[in-house]
């Protein structure tokens, strides 16, 4: 039975449109951010946790640098994930009594 952070990462996967199953630890990371943040999760936020997850997962490169360091590129990478948890916020809080 799958725990309630582990729904939350699945939908966001879904809703990111990520087929891979290989970084189930990068969307339990969105999915505290979604319980932490909800509708107000913001880029940076999203892309630290991109960070740390790629740092412990040996697939760290260029881009796990502080946010703001980053180029307009490579910033608009972390949107597609920032949008998909803010839908499955928006979504959940309409569910929630």
């Amino acid at each position: 039975m799958k725990t309630y952070l582990e729904h939350l990462a699945d939908t966001i996967r879904r809703e990111a449109g990520d087929s891979s199953t290989d970084n189930d630890l990068l969307y339990l990371i969105y999915a505290v951010l979604l319980r932490s943040s909800g509708r107000s999760v913001d880029a940076s936020a999203v892309h630290d946790a991109w960070a740390a997850w790629a740092i412990w997962s040996g697939r760290s490169g260029p881009q796990a640098v502080p946010w703001e360091s980053l180029t307009s590129a490579e910033k608009a990478l972390d949107a597609p994930f920032v949008e998909a948890i803010r839908r499955v916020a928006a979504a959940d809080s309409m569910e929630m009594p």
